[in-house]
């Protein structure tokens, strides 16, 4: 789809405080003309910048009030220090009409809007697909193709261009298109290698696992069918014992009889050596007690009498009849005069107080005797019990004591250790056939596993063996991608070489149309790592040392020979100072090349007012198709544009 500028606009961009250009939407040649110090390779710096945040290119002036890196227009300075800078360029593509906006305040960084045209209204576009919108128009590693200074143009070819004049000539034509497809079915080749591979990988190892867990299987059946005759043995063995074991069963349970009475006489005879200590201590604490029990008695029943008898009053306390003589009150609560009844009953009580009190130490004694009588009879009470578990205990050891008699008379023709012996040997079979069942059931267990297990790997294997004939297919599918590749290789060399073949004759032709000494050349012609051969005639040496002006017009010829390939075809050129250190001749010969430079797109050329540039402006190209570059009358040092 055809390329083209519709609109560029500049608003205190360096020596721009205001301009806006509308070129016509057409292809052809646009010249901006103008003399030095007024902004022609800014303005190209201005399209750069807006597009790449770049500026490539410096301008051929002395005036120190210009030549520096702010981007702000001085007069625009002055008014705001803070002015904005803008640049827009409105592009179309084919049916669609997108807007780029820089813009940059100073001490701040530029901001890109990209907007595209929908009725009468300008969108914005997703940010994060900027870079992918200006690499769909303006490439930025081919920019110096299509925006480049002709003073700078013998540059393209300083040291290192060979790596860069190949792969912008390759991104032109579209070889990388090629490459990326190449490189594309390589990664799709070694995919499928890598998964045939990996399948028969995969194939192997489960395959080999199975194998070994079927012998494992085998071995452990044939280890459980051993077992199994190892636990019937055993079993008949335990029965024969068993039958053995019945013939002395008796004398077994006389056995634990008898170590059953020989503990329980010991435990008796413990008890009865307790029961006597706590006799004797009884004894030995409580004796002289005992001896007076009598004499307690008697005391305690001639106090009881006096008590009975009314000659050992209880104690009263004097404090208290005193508190109610005082306070006017009978012992029953009530209130009472003096001189009543109550209140001289209250006073006798008071006399007869100091005499009962002085009998209260006879009833004190009562109660200690009392306590010790009771001790006594505690003693007593404690000791009859004792007593009485000794006597139950003896009668019980004789018991046990005839018992364990007759049992050892019982057991006097029994072979000595002969129960025990049959016992330990039940016992020892009993466990060996826990333990051999143990490991059967540890058996049994693993080859339920592993059989589980090779089943799941049969259909592991099943599934891999169906991967197998898909990876036929993919076999098939490689050597298809290989001729594919082989293809497309032989495809890209023929075209590669093509390219290299067109590129070198036209720049030969361009060179030749251009240079005033043509017939010193035989040879111009790129090499396959387009490294520019040039040979004079009669020369063997493909070295040539060019002068500045020579290498210009080599410059020219490469780039009116790439414009010339098809991927060029559609993107505009802006083309600054074309004519700078070249002959008359030679600029004659541009001049005349022009026209024919790129009829298909867009070129801008910017060139100083020479009179050579004049006449052919004016002769060969549209009268609005020629701006000129003047001082801005209203801003003193900036620049405007002219259309003619």
């Amino acid at each position: 789809m055809t390329i083209l500028i519709k609109r560029i606009h500049l608003s205190n961009f360096k020596q721009y405080k205001e301009v806006d250009i509308i070129p016509e939407s057409e292809p052809g040649i646009f010249v901006f003309i103008g003399k030095n110090h007024l902004g022609k390779s800014n303005f190209l710096n201005a399209i750069c910048w807006c597009l790449y945040e770049e500026l490539p290119f410096k301008e051929s002036i002395d005036d120190s009030d210009n030549d520096d890196e702010e981007l702000l227009n001085k007069d625009a300075k002055e008014i705001n220090i803070f002015n904005e800078t803008t640049v827009e360029i409105d592009i179309q593509y084919g049916e669609k009409l997108y807007r780029f906006i820089r813009k940059q305040r100073p001490t701040q960084k530029s901001y890109l809007a990209i907007l595209l045209k929908k009725g009468e209204q300008w969108e914005s576009l997703d940010q994060s697909n900027y870079r992918n919108i200006i690499e769909s128009f303006l490439p930025k590693d081919l920019r110096e193709y299509f925006i480049f200074a002709g003073e700078n143009v013998e540059e393209l070819f300083s040291a290192g261009y060979e790596k860069k004049l190949k792969s912008g000539v390759w991104k032109l034509s579209h070889i990388e298109v090629l490459d990326r497809a190449i490189d594309h079915l390589g990664k799709i080749s070694t995919t499928v290698q890598k998964f045939a591979s990996k399948s028969n990988m995969v194939l192997f190892e489960p395959q080999k696992k199975k194998d070994d867990l079927i012998r494992q299987n085998e071995q452990n059946k044939d280890r459980f069918k051993k077992i199994e005759e190892e636990v019937v043995n055993l079993k008949v063995l335990r029965k024969n014992f068993k039958e053995k074991f019945e013939t002395f069963r008796q004398y077994k349970n006389l056995t634990e009889k008898r170590s059953d009475l020989e503990s329980r006489i010991e435990e008796i005879d413990k008890d009865n050596h307790q029961f006597k200590e706590e006799i004797n201590n009884l004894i030995t604490s409580n004796i002289a007690f005992l001896y007076l029990k009598k004499t307690f008695e008697n005391v305690k029943d001639k106090i009881e009498e006096e008590q009975n008898s009314g000659f050992l009053p209880p104690s009263i306390n004097s404090d208290f009849i005193e508190k109610l003589i005082q306070d006017n009150t009978c012992i029953c609560g009530n209130k009472i005069t003096k001189g009543s009844k109550e209140f001289n009953n209250l006073k006798k009580i008071l006399e007869s107080v100091e005499d009962a009190n002085r009998l209260k130490p006879i009833l004190d004694d009562k109660i200690r005797i009392v306590n010790v009588i009771n001790n006594i009879n505690n003693f007593l009470d404690r000791f009859e019990s004792i007593r009485n578990k000794k006597i139950e205990n003896s009668s019980k050891r004789d018991r046990l004591d005839r018992d364990f008699k007759n049992i050892k008379e019982e057991l006097k023709n029994v072979p000595n250790g002969e129960v025990g012996n049959i016992e330990d040997s039940i016992e020892r079979i009993e466990r060996s056939i826990d333990e051999i069942n143990a490991e059967k059931a540890r058996i049994q267990m693993e080859i339920e596993r592993d059989e589980k297990e090779i089943e799941s790997l049969n259909n592991l294997i099943n599934n891999e063996l169906k991967k197998q004939k898909e990876n036929e297919a993919s076999i098939k599918k490689i050597e298809i991608i290989a001729e594919s590749i082989e293809k497309l290789n032989k495809v890209r060399g023929r075209i590669t070489g093509q390219i290299r073949t067109i590129l070198s004759k036209n720049i030969e032709k361009y060179f030749k149309n251009l240079f005033w000494d043509i017939d010193d050349y035989e040879i111009i012609q790129f090499s396959d790592n387009y490294k520019l051969e040039i040979r004079k005639r009669g020369s063997d040496s493909n070295e040539v040392d060019f002068s500045k002006g020579e290498k210009k017009v080599l410059g020219l010829s490469t780039l009116k020979a790439i414009a010339e390939l098809s991927g060029f075809k559609n993107v505009p050129i802006f083309f600054d100072a074309p004519l700078t250190n070249l002959d008359t001749e030679v600029q004659e010969n541009v001049l005349k090349m022009l026209p024919s430079f790129a009829p298909d797109k867009q070129v801008f050329v910017f060139n100083l007012d020479d009179r050579e540039m004049i006449n052919f402006a004016e002769s060969n190209i549209k009268k609005n198709h020629i701006f000129w570059l003047v001082k801005d009358l209203d801003y003193k040092r900036s620049t405007k544009i002219i259309q003619k």
